[in-house]
């Protein structure tokens, strides 16, 4: 699991995170929870998931706050990247897509609540009260997104080309934007241009609240600018390539390096900490200040935070990740499993046996599979799995759940476990697992219940159209033999009428006249015998006379 953009919304109630994993891409948000003892921690079990569609290539992220701040007035210049406590405001989260459109989440609702196209592709983006701003080639565009319709554009002069990014500078009753492009511009709400800075090709820019200081990132430095006039005034090299430039407060600001590590920069004194985790495969990937204290984030089994207060940010600090990767082993966060279904018969066994084969079978998810898959009776599973510990049951849970949510419709049998499981262990797994993702692709699953119903229906119909088919089809077969054997029996028929008999059509007749020839010869043969036998007689007794 890899998180490519983390932000926390300017009231610090919500944590957003665009995370990549086995091929899908995700936003995330949890709502962001203040331990006196445990700090800042993610409230796991109200997170929202939404997974993007492949063709989605995400530009950036960002919070959205519709309302006034509650505890206080705002100031004469401000810049949306610094998180503010105490507010009665409604955050959304605004997903800005290259391609130019816009998908807007809430962290109540479970699906996106607004789409719109800015009617270009977007290069930059950035947010301010209850406005998106985007940036295209030629233009900056204001978004209500409550309503998804602009309010405000911006035509960019001649000289601003190739934007890489904006922000947005409150300057009283003027509205400010700091451009970066081929140069660094500063830009009014007319399209005029105000100011060039003389930087070329900067990634980051952070105004600096109650002043009239600009910080611009380019490469390794930080770049001030001061006064009415923006003179450069300073230049601070970190030795690391910076990704990001964040608000920390008047006289301090943080860089997010593409190291993955942060480097705390005090202006005031001209001096700089760092802070970075003991594992370079668990980078750091944000930074907010909130209530006199510096947060930092990085991605453990669930987002993880660790603060610091301000006055403590004066030496190099390394966080101590290991702890989390400990957990993430321990708590397994199972990813979409891409096997075969496969049933073996060894595997289908009475219900005691069946206990057995799943818990000894519970850290090979696709043995698992194999032994669930091969036990399709729903007395068995409703027996099974009011049989099994509760620590199992939240297991398998995860396992299936995870494969649920991949295909819904993929096997009835896996839904039917995943059923079974839920009325007999609801209380534990509720508590433990987040129902969100899985909730989203059923209801996703039911939205295409009626295409494939109408899918079977037509496919039904071809079915008894082939049946009715075969039937005609051997039923003319039929037919035909039937016909040829007719055919074979007339002909037979046509010639034994045709066969002239010479001696008449009695049969009876002739044998008898046979009959009567061969008893004819017979006796006249035996009255030969008899006449030769007498002559043989004869002959002895002449010769006995002798």
């Amino acid at each position: 699991m890899k998180t490519a953009i983390a932000k926390v919304d300017s009231t610090g109630a919500y944590y957003a995170a665009l995370v990549a994993r086995q091929g899908k891409t995700e936003v995330q948000i949890y709502p962001l929870q203040n331990d006196a003892d445990k700090g800042v921690s993610v409230c796991n079990s109200l997170a929202s998931v939404f997974v993007l569609e492949s063709e989605d290539d995400v530009l950036s992220l960002e919070w959205v706050t519709t309302g006034e701040v509650s505890n206080g007035k705002r100031s004469k210049r401000r810049q949306s990247n610094g998180a503010v406590s105490g507010s009665s405001s409604s955050s959304y989260l605004a997903c800005v897509l290259k391609s130019g459109r816009i998908k807007v989440f809430s962290p109540f609702q479970d699906h996106s609540i607004s789409e719109f196209e800015a009617g270009s592709p977007i290069v930059a983006s950035c947010s301010s009260r209850s406005y998106l701003w985007v940036s295209t080639d030629s233009e900056i565009i204001g978004f209500d997104v409550n309503s998804g319709k602009p309010k405000n554009t911006v035509k960019y002069p001649k000289a601003v080309t190739q934007v890489t990014s904006i922000a947005t500078v409150d300057g009283g009753d003027e509205q400010l934007f700091v451009v970066l492009g081929e140069k660094s511009y500063l830009v009014n709400k007319a399209g005029e241009l105000v100011h060039t800075f003389e930087v070329s090709k900067a990634s980051s820019s952070v105004l600096l609240d109650n002043s009239a200081t600009i910080a611009i990132s380019k490469g390794e430095d930080v770049i001030l600018f001061k006064g009415n006039n923006f003179t450069e005034t300073n230049t601070l090299s970190l030795n690391s390539q910076i990704k990001t430039l964040h608000y920390i407060n008047d006289t301090t600001i943080a860089a997010l390096l593409k190291t993955g590590a942060i480097t705390i920069v005090n202006l005031a004194a001209q001096s700089s900490s760092a802070i970075s985790s003991n594992n370079k495969k668990i980078p750091l990937n944000l930074v907010f200040y909130q209530a006199g204290d510096v947060f930092v984030s990085y991605t453990g089994v669930v987002p993880e935070f660790q603060g610091f207060k301000l006055d403590s940010c004066t030496e190099n600090i390394t966080i101590d990740v290991k702890q989390a990767t400990k957990q993430s082993k321990v708590k397994k966060i199972t990813e979409p499993i891409v096997f075969e279904l496969k049933a073996v018969e060894e595997y289908n066994v009475r219900e005691s046996k069946l206990v057995t084969l799943i818990q000894d079978s519970i850290d090979n998810v696709e043995e698992l599979f194999r032994v669930l898959i091969s036990n399709d009776s729903e007395d068995k599973m409703g027996y099974v799995s009011s049989a099994i510990s509760p620590e199992i049951a939240v297991q398998v849970f995860d396992v299936l759940s995870a494969r649920v949510q991949c295909d819904p419709s993929e096997s009835s049998i896996l839904n039917t476990w995943l059923k079974w499981i839920l009325v007999n262990h609801s209380s534990v797994i509720n508590s433990q697992a987040n129902l969100k993702p899985l909730n989203g692709a059923l209801k996703k699953g039911l939205k295409q219940l009626p295409d494939l119903l109408a899918l079977q229906g037509r496919l039904e119909l071809l079915r008894s159209q082939l049946v009715l088919r075969e039937q005609i089809s051997k039923r003319a077969e039929e037919n035909a033999i039937a016909s040829k054997q007719q055919n074979h029996r007339d002909a037979i028929s046509q010639a034994e009428e045709s066969i002239v008999y010479v001696n008449g059509e009695n049969d009876e007749a002739d044998d008898d006249v046979l009959e009567a020839a061969g008893n004819t010869e017979s006796e006249q043969e035996s009255e030969d015998v008899q006449a030769e036998d007498e002559d043989v007689h004869s002959e002895d007794d002449d010769g006995e006379q002798e």
